[in-house]
């Protein structure tokens, strides 16, 4: 076994090449495995929310398209010769839809499909969260480029009570966010104008 990310990237190739028929990547070939686990694994290190889509998804058909859908570098790699070449979100902040994805992962039930603290978190999540007044605390759900003044991040972290928030830290019951979901989120944040 590899790491996270090379095994990801090894299942991603597969489903995209090997397991289906249908030839889901016609840019690829078994001749670009390499070059494309070689160009993956940055990608999938720079765009932590990636992985967990790659790892929880069974069907390589709908696993493929979500990529394509969600990272650019990916769905060319699928079309253009050569793999992913080393091509992705670099050292850029994630995008909304890579963060849609961690909420999508951890929030279902409570804030997508519910409104727990009269919070939705389904796509967009931005339309409830950026520039929102949080009503447990005085700061807004997502203070554009700060993550230190959001409390949607401050509750993730497990930090709200010291901004004179309530409640407990999220997701409520269930284990935290993993580091780099969080750091994720705080980049897309810091990003925000």
């Amino acid at each position: 076994m590899g790491t996270p990310c090379e095994n990801a990237c090894t299942k991603l190739f597969n489903c995209a090449v090997i397991d289906q028929p249908m030839d889901l990547c016609p840019g690829l070939d078994e001749d670009s495995r390499m070059a494309f686990i070689e160009g993956c694994i940055p990608t999938c290190a720079d765009n932590p929310a990636l992985r967990p889509i790659v790892e929880q998804q069974d069907d390589c058909t709908q696993l493929v398209n979500t990529l394509k859908g969600l990272s650019p570098a990916f769905a060319d790699s699928c079309t253009d010769e050569g793999g992913m070449g080393g091509a992705g979100g670099g050292p850029g902040a994630p995008t909304e839809e890579e963060i849609q994805a961690i909420f999508n992962a951890n929030c279902n039930g409570c804030h997508i499909g519910g409104e727990s603290g009269e919070l939705s978190l389904a796509a967009p999540f931005t339309a409830d969260t950026v520039g929102v007044p949080s009503s447990q605390a005085n700061l807004n759900r997502i203070e554009p480029g700060d993550r230190d003044a959001s409390y949607l991040f401050l509750k993730i972290t497990g930090r709200h009570l010291e901004a004179g928030g309530s409640g407990g830290r999220m997701p409520l019951g269930g284990a935290p966010l993993a580091e780099e979901e969080i750091e994720a989120i705080g980049q897309y944040i810091d990003s925000l104008e």
